[in-house]
């Protein structure tokens, strides 16, 4: 693993918690936002294990 997808797990996980904790405290704004950058480090990960996956036949 390099340490591009590295980085990307720690955003997406802390990304998560802290949307987590801002929704539960009721801050919807800030959940929201927390919300999207978790779906956008997702969506990096995903595109970036199609970009360097290696076909098997």
């Amino acid at each position: 693993m390099n340490i591009y997808r590295a980085s990307l797990w720690l955003v997406l996980t802390v990304a998560v918690a802290a949307n987590v904790v801002a929704s539960a405290a009721g801050s919807f704004v800030v959940g929201s936002a927390f919300g999207l950058v978790a779906l956008a480090s997702g969506a990096a990960l995903a595109s970036n294990h199609y970009k360097n996956r290696h076909h098997t036949t």
